[in-house]
């Protein structure tokens, strides 16, 4: 530590280090001074003999210990120059010497920082005879490494969702780039362009000024998936980036042309929740990006996961086969019923036959099953009447019955009112798929972290806002500036001044999936977005939450109400 502190006082400015090579160049001349005085002359009888020899060899003696003193002083020299060598006003003072910008010394080349962005997306596991494209990507970044000149920097970035930083820094060290290279893995996710392009130029923005050269090698299939920016203002900084370096982009193609591929590209359920009472509808997409494929088998498999230790272990079983056609460049349809038999955890994938491209030829999803659907409704405003109540509509709608009525199989919700008071005391919540919270005043740090506990184990949570509520708890405790349960920050209540009104409506940069979808019937559809509100609460969306963005399904737009002028 003591070293580095010297290093850094003594070496960071030239008249410093230029000091200390002069004073550490004076101690051997010092010493050779010193040396001089350190005998007395004599004056005996056999001197005249020892004088006489002197003489005779004084001139080759002189020169001999002259030519010792200069070379005491270079070893101390040079190991000054040594330790100023990586200092930025040494690399200045290098390049003003060596005209040639920043040229081998040995090569004669230039010395380049490139940065080689290896597409790790799913569809670089494009199977090329019995490798695939990754691999073929993998080699040649190996390749390049291999081939280029000493003194050059390398820097390695696989490009995923998120992009990965694997070498960092320009290192000079190809052996641990090759190796590093070698041990790449793809992610089998999209590709984001945004990001790696932003990784990218600030790799650049950082390279050290002893690489006057810049290339960025993009090692890639050229998917329009990964390589079409939804939003090229995201890109725009990272091209300026990329201009103010002055960086050469080289692109390698390894994919395949006219390569047939037919993909799973979605799996959902066709209800919110699965239960045992009645068939289940289990909604699949195709796209293919090949040829039509008139008699495409799909393939439905379910397992049961095993409750306790004593249980076989899962197997998923083939339950169901059909054959669509699959047209060219078009989305497929494919729909399955299926009633389980009894309630847990399932997992549920939907195959295709398998292609060049087997990772996409399968998707898989893990879904609860269950008897009935537990609600937990937090009830934030006492009224005598169920329906003055906050909680009174909400129950009635999961719940139209009676004690005593007959209860139709298709109704699986079953909903319990609590008190603000009674929740408080409740430390368990995992017997309840969803807890709504229904003009709740306050939320308090306790309650925050069962409610955070029980969204991690994939509960859901359905924040109802209210009269009473105090969006200061609930941004403090919830929101958590970003990192809470609550994908929003509660900024400020709205009031519509007479005659508006506000009306919920579907934004067009909303949810990619209509909020709707559920209500088959277009008039009840209509009629879901026609009540008129005075009040809401103004919000901000969070950046991320629990790692997934906040998605928009419906907001409110100002409306003049029928009649009114």
């Amino acid at each position: 530590m003591l070293s580095l502190i010297v290093f850094a006082i003594f070496f960071e400015a030239p008249a410093a280090a230029a000091a200390v090579a002069g004073t550490v160049v004076s101690i051997p001349i010092l010493i050779h001074l010193l040396n001089r005085r350190r005998f007395k002359i004599v004056e005996w009888a056999a001197m005249r003999f020892l004088l006489a020899a002197q003489r005779k060899n004084s001139r080759r003696m002189r020169i001999e210990q002259i030519l010792l003193l200069i070379v005491r002083c270079l070893v101390l020299l040079l190991l000054v120059l040594a330790m100023c060598v990586v200092t930025p006003w040494a690399e200045a003072a290098w390049r003003w010497i060596n005209p040639q910008g920043g040229k081998g010394v040995i090569t004669g080349t230039t010395r380049t920082h490139k940065v080689i962005v290896v597409d790790g997306s799913y569809s670089m596991g494009l199977k090329s005879g019995e490798s695939t494209v990754f691999d073929k990507a993998r080699t040649l970044a190996g390749q390049i490494v291999e081939q280029g000149s000493s003194g050059d920097g390398y820097s390695v970035v696989l490009m995923g969702t998120p992009p990965k930083r694997i070498v960092p820094e320009p290192s000079e060290d190809a052996r641990r780039v090759a190796r590093e290279i070698r041990n790449l893995r793809p992610t089998h996710g999209n590709a984001d362009l945004a990001g790696t392009l932003t990784t990218v130029a600030g790799l650049l923005r950082s390279s050290p000024g002893k690489f006057p050269a810049k290339e960025v090698y993009f090692i890639t299939d050229m998917q329009r998936s990964g390589w079409l920016a939804q939003r090229p203002n995201d890109v725009a900084g990272a091209i300026a980036a990329f201009k103010q370096v002055n960086a050469k982009a080289i692109f390698v193609d390894v994919g395949q042309e006219e390569a047939g591929n037919l993909a799973v590209t979605s799996l959902e359920l066709g209800a919110p929740v699965a239960t045992t009472s009645s068939e289940v509808v289990i909604q699949a997409t195709l796209f293919n990006y090949g040829d039509t494929k008139p008699d495409a088998i799909v393939k439905l498999s379910i397992g049961r996961a095993r409750e306790k230790a004593g249980e076989e272990a899962m197997t998923l079983r083939e339950v169901a086969t059909t054959t669509v056609a699959a047209r060219r460049g078009q989305q497929t349809p494919v729909s399955f019923a299926y009633r389980f038999p009894k309630p847990g955890d399932y997992v549920v994938q939907v195959s295709t036959s398998r292609d060049a491209l087997e990772v996409d030829d399968t998707r898989t999803a893990l879904i609860r099953v269950r008897n009935t659907f537990p609600v937990l409704i937090v009830n934030g405003k006492q009224a005598p009447e169920l329906f003055d109540q906050a909680a009174g509509w909400l129950r009635f709608a999961l719940f139209p019955f009676e004690e005593g009525e007959r209860i139709p199989a298709t109704v699986t919700a079953r909903p319990k009112i609590v008190n603000t008071s009674q929740f408080e005391g409740m430390l368990d919540l995992s017997s309840y798929d969803a807890i709504c919270l229904c003009d709740v005043p306050l939320v308090r740090e306790r309650e925050a972290a069962r409610l955070e506990a029980h969204v991690r184990r994939g509960g859901a949570v359905v924040v109802s806002l209210g009269g009473l509520v105090d969006l200061g708890s609930y941004n403090q405790w919830l929101y958590k500036d970003g990192r809470g349960i609550l994908p929003v920050e509660l900024l400020q209540k709205n009031l519509a001044k007479p005659p508006l009104a506000f009306q919920l409506a579907i934004p067009r940069d909303g949810d990619r999936l209509d909020p709707l979808r559920l209500f088959g019937d277009e008039a009840a559809r209509e009629r879901l977005l026609q009540p008129l509100f005075n009040t809401f609460v103004e919000t901000k969306p969070a950046k991320a939450i629990l790692g997934e963005m906040p998605r928009t399904v419906l907001r409110f737009v100002p409306t003049i109400p029928a009649g009114k002028p």
